[in-house]
């Protein structure tokens, strides 16, 4: 092959694979995905749910629609993996074995084809493994389904602030690290030399070990990090533009400026993205032959291609065609862009928003201002002007309500207890020690009602029913204690447990209640509660809008980090319960303060 006919297969092999992600993303998201939610859908609903969450998913998955709608997801998964991975490689093998490219109609049968090989066990677990293990890690391939999965933040606190927890985390980090990279062939082993599953990953980990330099050095160093590296010089290069920008004195002409530079640069990043996996997979391809090339071994490509699926060579003509459609795509793209940005900076303060009414409320009592849920801590939230504080009630042995959130006083106070194994006068003779500041004085362990009495009047309350005390008796107790007080209006009945949110608005309609949740798939603003408490994964702009269509409002938990605040304050969710009450107001003063720039950053980021 001459140079100039292997610069038109590299050409071809790339104008492949941009159209192959183009289409089946497409395909994905306008009619899998859909179709997918849509059957799963009418699953939740034949069980009476409107959606599934971390609240109540176990009673679903107990029925046998929950069954069905569990292996509907499954295969769901494989069928997305493994078309993908599978397609990749094929077209990949095939530039190296110098074979005639399949027509994309033609490729797509032959991976569904191929996918059978999935369906058995061991299939069945690295499907698993890919879905939601890869995403954790960060390397190897992984779907858009669960791209985003990640441990939620109120887990991923306790880890951090644990150092037992931490390292025990970073060790199962580096051994699934490890364990991703090693297999990393498996796929390669399973379709180009139809080995069994087992055995191509046996295979796939010797073969890393015995060219671990190579493999370090030649994927991982240079085709990882080029990657990388073009996507990170594209930031600086337009963020370089964007600085110069925000000293144009035509407030107009800036933004319009800002925006068009923006989207073009949100275009080129999503293009690098979508082009990256099969770009990475091609390399890897790449290294798997010359690693068999230097073992002496040869790959017994065996896959025999129908000739109605065979490409017919593109002459010169259509070239010349597919030229000027990519430049009728990036003139027509810029041509858009232009107008976006013209069309958005005579909306800008509408869209780009800068002052939003979000309530910043105080975790556990008074979050860093005290030792948790204490006393202390809710007068403390009270000084600095918190919108309200949430605290968690659990019952005492003698049937009296305290504040208290873990399942024993071990971690705060040293006494391995539960709240129901000691009476109300043992469990006020502890002292709560102060985890953030140790040089504060210990706190004690106070009752509901004083809880109350100090925040009537000067601090909402989210009370949320706690621990396996929570039942309904608790609730109603509750609510006695809200009622006694005239707290209808200014406290808020929180709980994990959906049945329980349930329980409340059927006894008690007037009284305010908001569900917590972790995870959520369904008809999210058919939840009952007035308030749904997301957790930061789940509080995407898309969901908090769908919910607020019912009339409900949002609250995010636990928002403790700069970055996460910056995000969450400039969204539309109603309020953000945080550990760290200060820096939050902190964050919510420099929002009113960005530049042009920052606000529209802020607002893509989200």
């Amino acid at each position: 092959m001459n140079k100039e006919s292997a610069k038109l297969k590299r050409l071809d092999i790339g104008w492949y694979y941009i159209k192959y992600q183009l289409f089946t993303k497409a395909l994905w998201f306008f009619l899998i995905f859909p179709f997918y939610r849509w059957m799963l859908q009418r699953l939740i609903d034949s069980t009476g749910h409107v959606s599934i969450s971390s609240g109540d998913y176990l009673d679903f998955l107990l029925t046998p629609q929950g069954i069905i709608a569990l292996i509907i997801t499954i295969l769901t998964w494989m069928f997305l993996i493994g078309l993908d991975i599978h397609s990749f490689i094929w077209l990949s093998a095939l530039y190296q074995e110098k074979r005639s490219l399949p027509t994309m109609s033609g490729l797509i049968v032959l991976s569904i084809t191929s996918l059978k090989r999935l369906l058995n066990p061991i299939g069945l677990l690295i499907t698993l493994y890919i879905a939601l293990i890869i995403p954790i890690v960060g390397v190897g391939f992984s779907i858009s389904m669960t791209e985003s999965f990640k441990i939620p933040n109120f887990i991923a606190d306790v880890i951090y602030l644990n150092p037992l927890y931490t390292t025990a985390y970073v060790v199962i980090l580096l051994i699934l690290t490890i364990i991703t990279l090693g297999s990393i062939f498996f796929f390669h082993f399973v379709l180009l030399k139809n080995q069994p599953l087992i055995k191509s990953l046996k295979e796939s980990f010797c073969m890393v070990r015995v060219h671990f330099k190579s493999f370090i050095r030649d994927f991982l160093l240079k085709t990882v990090m080029a990657y990388v590296g073009i996507i990170f010089g594209c930031m600086l290069i337009f963020f370089g533009i964007f600085f110069r920008l925000e000293a144009m004195t035509d407030v107009a002409l800036r933004r319009a400026t800002i925006l068009f530079f923006m989207l073009t640069m949100t275009e080129i990043i999503t293009f690098f993205s979508l082009i990256g996996v099969p770009l990475m997979t091609h390399q890897l391809t790449r290294l798997f032959y010359r690693f068999h090339r230097e073992e002496g071994q040869n790959i017994p490509f065996s896959l025999s291609i129908p000739d109605k699926y065979i490409k017919t060579g593109e002459t010169s003509w259509k070239r010349r065609w597919r030229s000027i459609g990519i430049g009728f795509t990036a003139a027509s793209l810029i041509l858009i862009n232009c107008l976006a940005g013209y069309i958005g900076s005579l909306y800008f303060d509408e869209i780009f928003k800068t002052n939003r009414n979000i309530e910043i409320i105080a975790h556990r009592a008074g979050g860093d201002l005290a030792a948790e849920n204490s006393l202390e801590g809710l007068k403390k939230a009270i000084e600095e002007g918190a919108s309200r504080s949430e605290i968690d009630v659990q019952r005492t042995k003698d049937g009296y309500y305290i504040i208290h959130h873990d399942a024993t006083f071990k971690r705060l106070t040293g006494v391995k207890c539960s709240s129901d194994q000691m009476t109300l006068s043992e469990i006020q003779g502890l002292k709560i020690h102060d985890l953030f500041q140790k040089d504060r004085a210990d706190q004690p362990v106070e009752t509901l009602d004083a809880f109350i009495q100090q925040a009537k009047g000067n601090i909402g309350l989210l009370i949320e029913l706690k621990g396996h005390t929570a039942d309904t008796k608790m609730a109603d107790d509750v609510i006695s204690t809200i009622r006694k007080y005239k707290m209808e209006k200014e406290a808020v009945i929180l709980s994990l447990d959906y049945k329980m949110i349930q329980y409340i608005e059927k006894t008690n309609p007037d009284i305010q209640t908001g569900f917590l949740y972790f995870f959520s798939f369904g008809n999210d603003k058919m939840l009952t509660g007035d308030y749904l408490i997301m957790e930061e994964a789940q509080a995407t702009d898309e969901n908090i809008e769908y919910v607020h269509e019912a009339g409900k409002k949002v609250i995010v938990w636990t928002v403790n980090t700069e970055d996460s605040m910056s995000t969450y304050l400039d969204s539309d969710v109603d309020g953000i319960i945080t550990d760290h009450l200060r820096l939050a107001k902190e964050q919510q003063k420099v929002k009113e303060k960005r530049t042009d720039f920052e606000r529209i950053l802020d607002y893509i980021r989200f």
